[in-house]
């Protein structure tokens, strides 16, 4: 700019003055006004994608709430419908309304991540993982139990102890909510059929596309279908071009 401006005043001394050509006109537009792309950034991208998946979460919550007073229902929805945020979102509207809430899951992580999400909710919803909650359960009831392993034999054996105790010592929840249903079997059903309270309510949500276990999924819920969740939340339309590239 130090030397384009004074040449543009030079060239308007009235004795030798005329009009900038418009490639001239040109060049000065592009030194005092250059142009910018301003890119949106990676980070405001996906935090317009969060805000979609929030959106859409808040949606599909709302299902819930049309539930009323049903006490019993099947949820089924694709991976990253939303299935678990909205389990999340029911169990603390229960525990708002000062019912004691259950809410398992079968697999450790998942159970630890449900655990973590409601951990301001201490003495009003119980998260764990199935044999966690038994396991945990017997040891604070001060009953001897194998150390915490992995094994079917540990897993029939905590179980049997659990269900042993809880016939002398009753445990039960106004409302039971199972994240990833599918995952659950027959004797499973059984156990958790023992803990519901009077007058319980029971929300299963479930995915039989994710039935790794391959259990019969014979759910202990009878009466009207399933509610279905099509809306994949967690991967966006252009997140799924861009995979299929």
């Amino acid at each position: 700019l130090g030397v384009i401006l004074p040449s543009l005043m030079e060239k308007f001394r009235p004795e030798w003055y005329r009009p900038l050509a418009e490639a001239e006109a040109g060049k000065v537009r592009e030194a005092l006004t250059p142009m910018f792309d301003y890119q949106v950034g990676l980070a405001d991208r996906l935090g317009a994608a969060h805000d979609r998946v929030r959106s859409l979460t808040d949606e599909q919550a709302d299902l819930l709430s049309f539930l009323g007073p049903r006490r019993q229902a099947l949820i089924q929805g694709c991976a990253g419908s939303g299935k678990t945020f909205l389990a999340l979102k029911k169990a603390r509207a229960f525990a708002a309304e000062g019912k004691t809430v259950l809410l398992l899951t079968y697999t450790e992580p998942l159970g630890d991540f449900l655990a973590e999400s409601v951990a301001d909710q201490e003495g009003k919803i119980v998260a764990s993982n199935y044999y966690s909650f038994l396991h945990d359960t017997l040891a604070h009831a001060k009953v001897t139990v194998p150390e915490p392993g992995d094994s079917e034999a540990w897993k029939e054996e905590v179980e049997r102890r659990f269900t042993a105790w809880t016939e002398a010592h009753p445990v039960k929840f106004d409302a039971i909510l199972i994240d990833e249903g599918q995952d659950f079997d027959a004797h499973h059903w059984k156990v958790i059929a023992g803990l519901r309270a009077a007058d319980s309510f029971l929300y299963i949500f479930y995915d039989p596309d994710q039935n790794l276990r391959r259990t019969a999924m014979k759910f202990p819920v009878a009466g009207d279908p399933p509610y279905y969740l099509t809306k994949n939340c967690r991967n966006t339309i252009k997140i799924c071009d861009r995979i299929r590239e």
